[in-house]
């Protein structure tokens, strides 16, 4: 303390303090885990209350043993699920973390203020203890929080203006829900560059103390808040570790980088910044007395709840079913949707956009799982059919249903979009880009952002069973810098895949394989089961596009076995296809009749795909040397390419009707 101390003295202090600094009594608010319990007890308990809360009650159980088993349902991930279905109030909870009982902490950094020794204050928390601190000890201060004031703070700490007391929050401040920082999403696009600029000046001017804080957001980003940035050229930093724990790697790193003037120091709170207090001359004040204190963990849990609450019922299934679903619970997620239908909605229940919403989450769901169904034409007109026993109601329990009820009743982008791949699996790949192009331009004319780059991703896939892989790659480059700018972990994996199955169609293989390799780590980091099954997929296809049949069987295999399992049939078709391919091609005959035999059995469900059933049988015929076969198959090929207008599968048999030509005349 005594070094640090000296350092202080000669070239001022920058306390970053994090949310270890808020967790001693009488404050007592919870750490990052134990907040996100909170939140999904106050959600299981809310859920509960509308449907069922033994159900509700397991779902938090798995949740919990999900995020404490691994890193990738961890508290940000969650948020982002959460945000994406409710936006801005999400942040709303986030409030619950205001409360006025400053401890110990506060009142050490309020007084080293007040001595002179601080420059500035960085704080990745969201409360206003430090702010309240500084006000009783009667120091000026300004509060820095959002993108505009970070401008500001850059041209005042390049013309060394530091005072007032700059409090620089990096994550925002809970009196302005727009500005907190606490998604996957935001944390991989880092802060604002003035603000990481300004940060950069202070650690090159003057000596910093990190306390309260972990370095968790390191791992994301190595250059956080411009810390590596400053390595050769800041003043150096002293890094209060809590006893008994092992500094994150990342740390030892970095301060190591920084050199002889830094170092990690092992001690508690507040105790470390009264000796400090101590070392410059100052007499550290007695700690807030605790006694009689209310029970802060009961207090936040309180306003959390009250956020909860509040939810409508059916924004609350929709949380709750997106939680489910990243935590593995694909078959809970489609009960809970299927038993809300059925059973707990009421009418209050089915207005507004929430319930649309919910329909769009339903439709997709069902969808994915190949349960499209048809267009019933009117739906009041087919309730009266119904009940005169002309129809089943159960032909509104599909895909195809919800998700245009979303579309058409409740205006939905994204249920438009993924209607015209169900359009394309169904009528064929023209009808799924006749639905979806004038939804694109509108999007691209309102700049709708994520929803934009969502409907390229499918028109992407629609593309690819029209064989326009270079049109498909075109819409992929045009959704990437998008997802890319919006920090969107999980569809950055799966664009990944659908860009490693273009280039591979285009026999650029090194650039697929990067590209599949970049979705498999994206999805393995955050157990994102599908695309990384679709991943898996996509290595498949590349091997067996580069004739090495028996690993691209492997990977196929293995997408196979998952998409069968959680019933996603419209992928596991395309899978098998790729799959009779490398098992004819290896010579497994076992396996190329298992791959046929589920194709004869799903393909059927999906005539948008039957081009691609018959242009295999058609392709595997002519290897066999088999032109009676042949014949048939393109007898059915051209009949299935017409009705569902292919161009690309009649192409394809015209192809194969030339080579049918030159194997019989060989042959004869």
């Amino acid at each position: 303390m005594d070094q640090l101390a000296a350092q202080v003295k000669e070239s001022g202090l920058v306390i970053l303090a994090g949310a270890g600094i808020s967790m001693l009594p009488p404050t007592s608010l919870p750490n990052w885990n134990q907040f996100n319990t909170i939140v999904l007890t106050a959600l299981a308990k809310r859920v509960g209350a509308y449907t069922n809360q033994n159900f509700a009650d397991d779902q938090l159980v798995a949740f919990l043993e999900r995020r404490d088993a691994s890193s990738s349902f961890s508290p940000d991930f969650q948020a982002q699920l959460i945000e994406e279905e409710v936006g801005a109030d999400y942040f709303r909870v986030l409030q619950a973390l205001d409360t006025e009982a400053r401890n110990a902490c506060h009142e050490s950094i309020a007084a080293l203020a007040k001595g002179g020794f601080l420059k500035a204050v960085v704080t990745t928390n969201f409360d206003r203890l430090i702010e309240r601190a500084l006000i009783a000890a009667e120091v000026p201060y300004r509060v820095f929080y959002d993108g505009a004031q970070f401008d500001e703070l850059n041209h005042l700490v390049a013309a060394g203006q530091l005072t007032p007391l700059p409090v620089i929050k990096v994550h925002g401040s809970v009196e302005a829900p727009e500005s907190m920082v606490d998604t996957l999403r935001q944390r991989v696009i880092g802060r604002p560059q003035a603000l990481e600029d300004a940060l950069v000046a202070l650690l090159e001017r003057h000596h910093w103390l990190v306390v309260g804080f972990s370095g968790a957001d390191l791992d994301y980003d190595p250059n956080y808040l411009g810390l590596r940035q400053a390595v050769g050229s800041a003043r150096g930093m002293t890094f209060l570790n809590r006893i008994g724990t092992q500094p994150r790697a990342v740390i030892q790193q970095l301060i190591a980088d920084y050199g002889a003037s830094s170092r990690i120091i092992d001690g508690a709170l507040p105790d470390a910044l009264h000796q400090l207090q101590t070392a410059l001359g100052q007499t550290p004040l007695q700690a807030p007395d605790a006694a009689g204190t209310a029970d802060r963990l009961a207090e936040v849990t309180g306003r959390a709840q009250g956020w909860a609450d509040q939810l409508g019922n059916m924004q609350a299934v929709n949380i709750f079913s997106a939680l489910m679903d990243a935590a593995g619970g694909e078959e809970n997620t489609l009960r809970l949707l299927r038993r809300v239908w059925r059973f707990y909605r009421g009418a209050d229940d089915t207005s507004g956009y929430t319930y649309w919403r919910y329909n769009y989450n339903y439709g997709r769901r069902l969808a994915e799982r190949g349960e499209l169904g048809q267009d019933v034409g009117d739906t009041d007109d087919f309730l009266e059919r119904v009940k005169r026993g002309e129809a089943e109601l159960s032909q509104l329990d599909n895909g195809y249903q919800f998700l245009a009820r979303a579309a058409s009743e409740g205006h939905l982008p994204p249920a438009y979009i993924d209607l015209a791949y169900v359009y394309a699996l169904l009528g064929g790949p023209q009808k799924g880009l006749d639905l979806i192009e004038p939804v694109l331009s509108a999007m691209l004319e309102q700049k709708a952002g994520l929803q934009y780059a969502d409907a390229c991703s499918i028109t992407a896939d629609i593309c690819e069973l029209t064989g326009a892989w270079s049109t498909g790659l075109d819409y992929l480059e045009r959704a990437y810098p998008i997802i890319e700018a919006y920090g969107d972990e999980p569809r950055r994996a799966r664009l990944c895949t659908q860009f490693a199955r273009m280039l591979a169609f285009k026999e650029r293989y090194d650039e697929a394989l990067a590209r599949a390799d970049e979705g498999l780590r994206i999805a393995e980091r955050l157990s994102l089961q599908t695309t990384h099954a679709d991943a898996l997929a996509a290595h498949g296809l590349i091997a067996l596009s580069r004739n090495q049949y028996d690993v691209a069987l492997s990977h196929l295999m293995d997408a196979h076995h998952f998409y069968a399992r959680t019933g996603r049939r419209p992928r596991q078709v395309i899978v098998l296809l790729d799959m009779a391919r490398a098992a004819f091609f290896s010579g497994s005959e076992e396996r190329l009749n298992t791959a046929l035999d589920a194709l004869r059995e799903h393909g059927p469900e999906f005539p948008g795909l039957e081009p691609h059933f018959h242009v295999l049988m058609v392709e595997l015929l002519y290897h066999n040397r088999q032109p009676d076969g042949m014949r048939t198959y393109l007898t059915h090929l051209r009949e299935s390419a017409t009705e569902t207008r292919n161009r690309w599968a009649l192409m394809v048999a015209d192809h194969y009707q030339t080579l049918l030509h030159e194997l019989s005349s060989a042959d004869s």
